[in-house]
């Protein structure tokens, strides 16, 4: 599509947003005459056939001219306007990929394999973690939790690669998606997650995190292992960064720029293990204890005591700020109570001790049997 036609396409698109109507009438295969009744105006366009007319450039200028001046705003800044409609909103990732065997712009071939093949399974692996089957919403048509992947893989575009070391640029177009319910867009709330969790990944401390807190986290084998593949033999530092587009508030992070070492590889390896030393099974109606609640800026941490392999556990986890808040109205001021959860317990085997965790609470009840469903199933 030539530039003149796209500009032809976001006029028309911009004018129809706007109160503007076509006249049939009074239009013709090569000029539609767009009207305005609230503003008593119109103005004449160039149709798909008329931009093979030697004066169609000189016709689609004037009518954006003409309304620009309608309007009251400057010629430039309408046109910047009308060309962006055609243009989804999108959050730009950055990833660059340097070392002393890597030129300016230039990239081994495998090792570029390696690294957009590393890249693919961490945005696939994000939204496969972050995305959770409850965020639909219920007056829709019920959306399956592969869909709404399908949907955000395909918004994520390869864009050509800048020079400097090697780059590898991604934009994920902002789109609507059907039956996806939040302030935000399915997208933004995927590139927010990952965001978020590499942020995590920069500053964690391998000895003093739990099973249970990486899987909270949204991190998995599949991300751990994308990262470390990341690194390629020639591969000293991997720079993340994220630009958000301002159609969307833009999340709080501590950085959306990042420089990773090999260290931060070594210490991933070091979570990989953990990971997978790490038995879990799922609990169905499991007595515990209550022995504490403390609320967070955007989450609530919780103590629990429960019987697991034959001995009272202690296990902290984390339930969202809602649920926390409909605890507390249900047990009252006494929070040291019985409940009943659903979760996933984790056991942690090291050489000089056993450690156990609790992730993906999806409901706590009460002895009261008031049933508080974190996600819906």
């Amino acid at each position: 599509m030539s530039k003149l036609e796209t500009l032809r396409l976001s006029l028309e698109k911009y004018l129809s947003h706007n109160n503007w109507v076509t006249d049939k009438e009074n239009s013709s295969e090569n000029l539609t005459l767009w009207v305005n009744n609230q503003l008593n105006e119109s103005i004449t366009l160039p149709t798909a056939l008329g931009l093979h007319h030697k004066r169609s450039e000189k016709a689609v200028n004037e009518a954006i001219e003409d309304l620009a001046e309608i309007i009251g705003e400057p010629v430039l800044r309408l046109e910047q306007k009308i060309q962006s409609l055609l243009v989804p909103a999108a959050d730009h990732i950055h990833i660059r990929a340097a070392g002393s065997a890597i030129e300016h712009g230039k990239i081994n071939f495998r090792t570029n394999h390696k690294i957009e093949s590393a890249i693919y399974s961490i945005i696939k692996s994000a939204a496969n973690s972050f995305i959770k089957k409850g965020r639909n919403n219920k007056k829709e048509k019920k959306v399956s939790k592969s869909q709404f992947i399908e949907n955000y893989l395909s918004c994520v575009n390869t864009v050509i690669p800048a020079g400097g070391s090697f780059i590898y640029n991604l934009d994920v177009d902002l789109l609507k998606s059907d039956g996806f319910e939040g302030s935000e867009s399915l997208q933004r709330y995927v590139n927010s997650k990952l965001a978020n969790v590499l942020n995590e990944l920069f500053l964690i401390n391998v000895d003093n995190v739990t099973t249970a807190t990486l899987v909270n986290m949204g991190l998995s084998d599949d991300i751990f292992s994308g990262f470390i593949s990341l690194f390629a033999d020639d591969v000293e530092t991997i720079e993340c960064s994220f630009d958000w587009s301002d159609t969307e508030p833009a999340p709080k992070l501590k950085a959306n720029k990042l420089v990773f070492t090999r260290s931060h590889r070594e210490k991933v390896i070091k979570l990989q293990a953990k990971f997978n030393s790490s038995k879990s099974f799922l609990l169905r109606n499991a007595n515990a204890h209550l022995s504490r609640l403390d609320l967070k800026s955007d989450h609530a941490l919780v103590r629990l005591k429960i019987f697991l392999e034959s001995s009272e556990r202690t296990c902290d986890a984390q339930i969202d700020m809602d649920t926390a808040q409909e605890l507390m109205k249900t047990l009252g001021e006494n929070i040291e109570q019985p409940v009943i959860i659903n979760a996933t317990a984790w056991v942690e085997t090291t050489a000089s001790k056993r450690q156990y965790s609790l992730s993906n609470i999806t409901s706590i009840s009460s002895e009261k049997e008031k049933i508080l469903p974190l996600f819906d199933n």
